[in-house]
């Protein structure tokens, strides 16, 4: 838009709306800018963290701090942080696994953990990754044919196969495989 004598420029103002003033007339007007479709409020946020929370801990009780019953206090829809390029991944690797059941949760957690630490790194969301990650981090004796086996399997697999859901079946496997009492090594084909 150009300027003239009488017209300023629009001005985004940190509310979200804009203003239009005319010198001539005197006249401002105030427009809310239309909300964008990826944007989220924080009152989302915490519904989201409230849901996870009592599923995970199982139902309410306890605590004290967190939001106020009006949630923050701003309410303005938020825009999510657009993701940076050219990201390097960061953080400790998780410890090798070598099939001490004893450890297998913390083997597992330090995965998850890693992978949520370096989910902005290019394929680090890909289930198919996560699972070779995963395998790549398993080393010793009774892991060898649980490894090759998995790797086999994905090799297997096409593009359209690389859903959430290989993952979750993954770790439901995994931990059901060393939370066996009686872990035993899987024989590598002869």
């Amino acid at each position: 838009m150009t300027s003239s004598p009488h017209i300023s420029t629009l001005t985004q103002l940190p509310t979200m709306s804009t203003t239009t003033t005319q010198a001539a007339t005197s006249t401002a007007t105030t427009q809310a800018a239309a909300p964008a479709a990826n944007q989220v409020s924080p009152t989302n946020i915490q519904a989201l963290f409230t849901a996870a929370l009592t599923a995970l801990c199982g139902g309410g009780g306890g605590g004290g701090g967190g939001f106020s019953p009006q949630g923050p206090a701003q309410q303005q829809p938020q825009q999510p942080i657009p993701q940076a390029i050219d990201i390097k991944v960061g953080g400790k690797l998780p410890t090798v696994f070598d099939s001490d059941h004893t450890k297998a949760d913390k083997f597992i957690n330090e995965v998850k953990a890693y992978l949520h630490h370096n989910k902005d790194v290019a394929g680090f969301n890909s289930p198919m990754k996560k699972v070779t990650f995963t395998l790549t981090l398993m080393q010793g004796d009774k892991v060898d044919g649980w490894c090759e086996t998995m790797g086999d399997f994905l090799d297997g697999l096409e593009d359209h196969h690389n859903i959430p859901a290989l993952w979750t079946f993954f770790l439901q496997l995994q931990y059901s495989r060393t939370n066996s009492k009686t872990l035993k090594p899987i024989k590598r084909p002869v």
